[in-house]
C-alpha cells in the first residue's frame, strides 16, 4: 500500500510536469510563485474533470499531454472542417 502511495505522488508530480512545472518562465521568485499555484490549479481542475466528466471511459486515466491532443483540440479541428465545408 505506501509503495502505491508513493506511485500516485509521483503520478501527480509527473502530470504537474506535464501541465507547466517543468520550466518557471520567470526571473522573480514571488511570479515564479503564482505559476505554481496556476499549475496547481490547473492539475486540480484535470483530475476533477476527469473524476466528474469522465467517469468509466479511458479518458478518465489520461495525462495531460492525452488529453490536450484528444480532447482540447477537438474543437479546433471540428472549427477547420466547418470552415473548409462552408467556404466551398
Amino acid at each position: 500500500m505506501r509503495h502505491r502511495r508513493r506511485a500516485r505522488a509521483e503520478d501527480r508530480i509527473r502530470c504537474a510536469n506535464d501541465t507547466g512545472l517543468a520550466n518557471l518562465p520567470l526571473h522573480h521568485f514571488v511570479r515564479n510563485q503564482i505559476w505554481c499555484e496556476l499549475v496547481a490549479l490547473a492539475c486540480e481542475l484535470l483530475v476533477w474533470m476527469q473524476l466528474l466528466a469522465l467517469p468509466g471511459t479511458a479518458a478518465q486515466t489520461y495525462e495531460p499531454k492525452r488529453l490536450r491532443l484528444r480532447l482540447f483540440t477537438a474543437p479546433d479541428d471540428w472549427y477547420a472542417v466547418a470552415a473548409v465545408c462552408a467556404c466551398a
